[in-house]
């Protein structure tokens, strides 16, 4: 009795840990919207700039596609170039550019409320990819593409442990599907 026990124990194991090959989930962006916004104020902060970032939405969290019938490259929503890629039935319109994280786009605005630009703060590590801030009331824009490492230490400490603590949920969650089921 107990050498069968033993062996439906171990079967169930060897079956769980197969499963584990086959599942993948994407976990979302390293940077959450609040850390991307607080990311942007210290860059306005930084450079001694009046303005306020805004947290972003969902929908800000982008990525730099190709669209493959103009030829012109865009940030598009990353549920849209998701949505649109042939691994998910998708027609395969954009292909994404290389070299470029997903980015949270963080709007700025004045004192006033008014919307004074945009800055992109990448989505794994932190850095500011691009800064359009409109400075002056005559709409002259100022543009920054800079590679800031403003609080990037931290970001990646928190992002190292973030990930240690997911592993371990998703682990046990693993184990609880299969062999209780969803």
């Amino acid at each position: 009795m107990k050498l069968k026990k033993g062996l439906q124990i171990f079967f169930v194991l060897i079956i769980a840990f197969g499963l584990f090959n086959c599942v993948y989930a994407d976990s979302g962006p390293t940077i959450g919207a609040n850390q991307a916004k607080n990311i942007a104020q210290n860059y306005l902060n930084s450079h001694n700039l009046p303005y306020t970032a805004l947290t972003p939405g969902w929908d800000d969290w982008k990525v730099k596609v190709t669209d493959t019938k103009t030829g012109g490259q865009k940030w598009i929503p990353q549920s849209v170039a998701k949505a649109d890629s042939p691994d998910f039935g998708g027609p395969g319109r954009y292909q994404w550019v290389q070299g470029y994280n997903d980015a949270w786009v963080v709007q700025v605005e004045n004192q006033n409320g008014k919307n004074v630009g945009r800055i992109y703060v990448d989505a794994e590590n932190g850095s500011i990819l691009k800064a359009i801030l409109d400075q002056n009331s005559n709409n002259d824009n100022f543009e920054a593409n800079t590679t800031s490492n403003t609080n990037q230490t931290q970001i990646q400490n928190q992002g190292i442990l973030s990930s240690l603590v997911d592993s371990i949920v998703s682990f046990f969650q693993q184990i609880w599907t299969a062999i209780f089921g969803s």
